[in-house]
Parts: C-alpha cells; structure tokens; sequence
C-alpha cells in the first residue's frame, strides 16, 4: 500500500528516534523484485528496513526478519556495500510535504546519502554525495529520464502548485507495527513461496490445457485408423467386381458378401487395380498406427491426469500449518516438471511408483547391427541429442524438413560405414514431412558437431560441420529395417 506524504514524515520521526545512531550493516534485494531491504544494527538488536519501487506506487516499513535474499545481487545494492558498509546512520529526514526518504551515513572517509523517492510508479533509490551528486540510482532509465544520470545533481522533483499536505491515516505505531507487521510484511518468505506457488500452478495449468488439445487430436486420429476394417472390406469387394468398375469412376456401387448395398468412393485417376491395392496399403497402415496412435492417447491422458493432479496437490497445501508440505509439493512438482520436459524417466502423477519408464526415442537394428535411435517428436528429439546421444555418435536429419533427429551408436574413435550411414538416412526419411519422396537431402555429422542455441524452438539445432547428400530411397530395404524394430522392453513404454 503505498504512504502519502504526512505517513512517510511520521516513519522518518520514529527511525531518527530508534535507528541514531545504528550501523549499516547489509544492503541486498529480496526474492521478489523492486524492492530493498536494508540491515539496521543497533545497541541489541538487528532492524530490517524495507523499501518497496513498485510499479502500483511506492512504500517502507520495517521486517520483522531478513527475507531471502535473491540469488543475484542487484547492482545498486552492491554500490552501496561498497560506499556504506558499516557506515553509522546520522540522521532519517524526509522532504518537507514530500514523499521522499532521506537516509544520511557519515564515516569518517566518507559521507554519502541514500535518497528513497516513494512517489508512484516512478519511484527510485539513489545514493549521492555530501555534494548532492549522484553516484548511483537503483533504476538507471528511471533516473535517466528525470536527468539523474550518474555524476549529475540530485534535486527533488517540482511539486504541483496546489499541493495539500494529505493527512495521516495511521499513526506512528500502527505504521510500524501494525501496517507492516508480521502478518502484512509485503516481502516476507511465505509471500515469495507464494507467489513462486501461483506461478507454478499456472505454467501446469496451461500444460495441462495443452495435452486436453493433444488428446482430442489422438481421440481422432484413432477413430479414423479404427476404420481400417471398414476399408480393408471394401478392397475385398471391389477385388470380387473388378471387370464391373467403369473407367474414371469416382464412385462404385455394388452388393457386399452378405448382399447389403455398398457404395466405394475410388480415385477417377486410377484404374480398379491400383484403387484396390491404395485402399489396402491404406487399411495396413492405419492397422499400424492404430497401436501407435492408442499408446500415445493413453500417455497423454495419464499425463493430463497427473498435471490435474499436482495442480490440486499445489493448491491445497497453502494452510499456515502446512509451509512444510507447500515447499515439499513444490519440489516434488519440480522434479517431476523436469523429467517430463528432458523426456527422462518420470512417473505418472504424484505419490505413484512403480509406473513404466518412457524413452523419448524408437530403437531400430541397421547394417552390422548397430542401433539407430530416433526421436518420437521435436521435444523428444532435443532429449535424444542432448541427453542420450555421446559426442562420438552418428546425428541424421533430413535437410530443410520437419522430422527425426536419428542417432547411431558408435564407439569412441569408431568411423562408421556406408551401409550404416543409408540404413540411418531411410529412417530419417521415413520418420520426416518428405516421407513420400523418393529423393531427399539428408544432413549428417558427429553429435559433437550439433549445438542447440539458446531461444531455439524444440527440436531445432545448429551444426558446426555439417556433410549432406541425396538419398535415392529404397522401399525395400526400408521396409527391412522396420521390421528389424526392437521388442519393447516389458520395463520401458518406447
């Protein structure tokens, strides 16, 4: 809540009683940003004061401990350790009906002030000289805005010509120990774990509502593959008429084996022949995505379950009694976040054991029996590169394509062959966008040589030494190399 100008003036007054003389003892920034916390020792006890910059306006009070410290010092914080440290406190003083905090050290190298302005979302600390010369401010572009750059003079800002001096809503003892007590301190270490807490809760809530989407697209998709019975009766029967079939026909109708009426929709550019044998390639490979599709509908279910699930088990553990259990469902919430975004092993849910390891990558046996691993999808495929793949291996891609990243095992110093190389580049080619292709451009080096910058999306890398060349695909020898794919480990989901 931020302090008008006559609640500011009443603090100064209580701090010059309480804090002269005191030592700066710690200058820092806690956990939750635009704010600073300054460590008061005086005769017997240490004094946390509290400034808060934030954007809704600004405020200071006391702590009633040290909150926790962010993990990277702020600059400002750190100027002021080198031009404060242990330097004794002579005197708070505020600017007359203004909302501006003047905080004067002397020591005896040196004297320096730090000037908190608390005036709206243009609140700003700096720190200046006897001089008045500004040494430091802790929002530069704030600073530079008003013509506060560092060397220049400090002077307050212009006051509207019909300012009223506002009166106090609370007094003195309220502001200290009521308004910013215990209970209200607007940093404290439940605050932050709070805060730390609803974030948490709202990056699962959008996962979850991500993988709602991913399972309504599988629910599809499998309804569609479960038709391949449908269209595999069809084949049959137009086999049975073929002679019937009108050239170009876009439509069939005929009898079915129990004599009901059937109509076959056919491509007009295709004979009866090459109709029949689309309609049954097309009925086998919808019988194989279907298990496919089935498998990846249930793990995206368990996973939609187990986001609902944390996000419960986050939301409930907020009771006061209950700070144990909130940082413990964090971290548990944590690690589980992490195993699910590098595609390690994870669980199914919170408290479940026992649930079956999912690898983000397929297993293939090619030439000299070597394994070729290839990403399930372009999360799965950053896991594979960066996590499972040594700098030694064989890394494929199709060139210019969304696909598979694909990864043969090598051993240290070993040159791979070129039966290796094709066999691998087939699976990239298969597992890509140009599937349908005859010719494609594959990329190939060693997994050394792929570098995954920084705000990449997932699934795209940069190679350092990078050798391509055009694959003339080989239907037959694909079809060999499928069907050479690993049993599944009765232990692991592949």
């Amino acid at each position: 809540m931020e302090l008008n100008a006559a609640e500011i003036a009443l603090l100064a007054t209580h701090w010059q009683q309480h804090l002269v003389p005191g030592v700066l003892r710690e200058a820092f920034t806690p956990k939750i940003p635009h704010r600073l916390v300054l460590g008061i020792r005086t005769p017997g006890q240490n004094l946390w004061l509290h400034l808060s910059l934030t954007p809704r306006g600004g405020a200071a009070g006391h702590l009633p401990q040290a909150p926790p410290k962010a993990p990277n010092a702020h600059p400002f914080a750190m100027l002021l350790r080198k031009h404060l440290g242990n330097a004794p406190l002579a005197a708070v003083r505020v600017i007359p009906r203004d909302r501006i905090l003047i905080f004067d050290f002397a020591r005896a190298d040196a004297s320096a002030s730090i000037v908190a302005e608390l005036t709206g979302h243009h609140s700003n600390l700096y720190l200046i000289d006897v001089a008045a010369k500004v040494l430091g401010s802790f929002y530069p572009e704030r600073a530079k805005r008003r013509g506060l750059a560092s060397g220049t003079t400090w002077s307050p800002p212009p006051q509207p010509p019909e300012f009223a001096m506002p009166e106090a809503r609370f007094a003195a003892a309220q502001l200290v120990d009521a308004h910013f007590g215990p209970s209200r301190a607007p940093n404290t270490r439940e605050s932050s774990r709070d805060a730390e807490r609803q974030s948490l809760c709202a990056q699962f809530r959008r996962a979850q509502q991500k993988t709602e989407r991913l399972v309504e697209n599988l629910q599809r998709d499998r309804d569609h593959a479960a038709q391949h019975e449908s269209l595999r009766s069809q084949a049959d029967v137009l086999q049975a008429h073929l002679s019937q079939v009108p050239k170009g026909a876009a439509l069939f109708s005929t009898r079915d084996f129990t004599g009901a009426p059937m109509t076959i929709p056919l491509d007009p550019a295709l004979d009866a022949v090459a109709n029949m044998q689309r309609m049954y390639d097309k009925a086998r490979r919808w019988q194989r995505a279907l298990a496919t599709i089935e498998a990846r509908l249930q793990e995206a279910r368990e996973r939609r379950d187990a986001l609902a699930q944390w996000q419960q088990r986050l939301s409930e553990a907020v009771s006061p009694a209950g700070d144990g259990d909130v940082g413990e469902a964090m971290a548990a919430a944590k690690t589980w976040w992490r195993g699910q975004s590098a595609g390690r092993p994870r669980g199914s849910g919170p408290g479940k054991t026992g649930t079956p390891m999912r690898l983000p990558y397929r297993e293939y046996r090619i030439a000299k029996d070597r394994v070729a691993r290839v990403g399930r999808s372009a999360r799965d495929n950053d896991a594979l590169t960066l996590h499972h793949a040594r700098p030694w291996d064989l890394w494929l891609h199709v060139r210019g394509a969304q696909g598979s990243h694909v990864v043969v095992s090598l051993q240290r110093g070993e040159v791979f062959g070129q039966d290796e190389l094709i066999d691998a580049a087939h699976l990239a080619a298969h597992f890509s966008s140009l599937r349908h292709e005859a010719k494609v451009e594959v990329s190939y080096a060693l997994r050394r040589y792929v570098q995954k910058p920084k705000g990449f999306a997932p699934g795209m890398v940069r190679l350092l030494q990078e050798k391509t060349f055009v694959l003339q695909v080989d239907a037959q020898r694909l079809r060999g190399i499928l069907a050479r794919s690993d049993a599944a480990n009765p232990a692991v989901q592949r």
